[in-house]
């Protein structure tokens, strides 16, 4: 049990804690800032009220495991005196429309995650958290802008007399398989474990292919339908997700195996349509987005044959003077 002689500040960053309920025993009433960054919190609404911390000015969370976004901001919301709030590198943050729900929800902040508010912000957000929206939903693409020195495919073989009237035509493409994988570190102190949620085993380094890949991921922009409206210029929303022929495209979940389209062949191959991504789970998603991308690049070869008719023997053959 906490036991303090009513402090204004404290700070308890890095002590592994899973909830407050120590400190919540007996608050210091007069607590102006509270610091329990660098913790393992992931739930606060037992624990957030006026009546606990009616003076609280401050707030720092950051560096936590708090994932989910309305629960969260309601919770907060009831401290009417906090001015300074900071989530920054919680799993909630992955959420699109997480700083405008948190201006709207809890308007007399001032400072959101080290970045000031302005009047224009609060304006612009006013009425968000009231959308029929589902706020813990993450969306992203994933964007392989160009594949590089890829292998120049075979020539056709010469023709020979047996297949001379048959001849086998390839066409080669290119497209790149992707699956996420986590790197779970336990509390107990164990060895952490690299884990795939897809049913394919990662293949190793020396399966791998060697041309050079370049991977990008950025959050989607999407219809009002799926994610909350965002201010324009808003970091949350760089990087469009829209197709460039401006076809919608349909979206995959977290964990699955993933395929970009395939494209012909060329010494650098540009994939131009990314793969859109969309996880439910936001504590799931930053497990993902901290671990690593495994991908490996997949020839696809397409045989045709092209029957060519051999001259017929009984037709009669053209002399110098008849029309050709």
């Amino acid at each position: 049990v906490v036991s303090l002689t009513n402090p204004q500040v404290l700070q308890l960053f890095a002590n592994k804690f899973t909830d407050l309920t120590d400190l919540a025993i007996s608050p210091p009433p007069n607590l102006q800032h509270l610091g329990v960054g660098y913790n393992q919190l992931t739930d606060l609404s037992s624990y957030m009220s006026p009546y606990f911390w009616p003076n609280l000015l401050s707030l720092d969370l950051s560096h936590n495991r708090i994932g989910h976004v309305m629960p969260t901001l309601q919770s907060l919301s009831q401290l009417i005196s906090l001015r300074n709030l900071s989530l920054i590198s919680n799993p909630i943050t992955l959420a699109p429309g997480y700083r405008g729900c948190t201006l709207d929800m809890i308007p007399q902040l001032q400072i959101l995650d080290d970045v000031s508010i302005s009047d224009d912000d609060r304006l612009h957000f006013t009425n968000i958290s009231r959308e029929p929206v589902q706020w813990d939903q993450a969306i992203f693409t994933v964007l392989f802008p160009i594949l590089e020195n890829l292998r120049q495919p075979p020539e056709n073989e010469a023709l020979d007399e047996a297949n001379c009237h048959y001849p086998i035509q390839k066409k080669y493409s290119y497209l790149i398989r992707f699956h996420f994988v986590s790197d779970s570190s336990p509390d107990d102190g164990t060895t952490s474990v690299a884990q795939t949620t897809s049913g394919i085993i990662p293949q190793t380094s020396e399966d791998m292919a060697s041309p050079t890949v370049q991977v990008t991921l950025t959050p989607a922009a999407t219809s009002e339908h799926h994610l909350p409206p965002l201010s324009p210029g808003s970091e949350e929303i760089e990087g469009a997700g829209a197709s460039p022929d401006g076809e919608n495209e349909e979206y995959v979940p977290v964990g699955a195996v993933y395929e970009t389209e395939a494209v012909p062949w060329e010494i650098n191959s540009e994939f131009l349509k990314p793969v859109i991504v969309r996880c439910s789970d936001l504590t799931l998603l930053e497990k993902f987005l901290g671990g690593e991308v495994q991908f490996t690049v997949i020839e696809k070869v397409i045989e045709s044959f092209t029957a060519i008719a051999p001259p017929d023997p009984t037709s009669p053959t053209p002399t110098s003077g008849q029309k050709k």
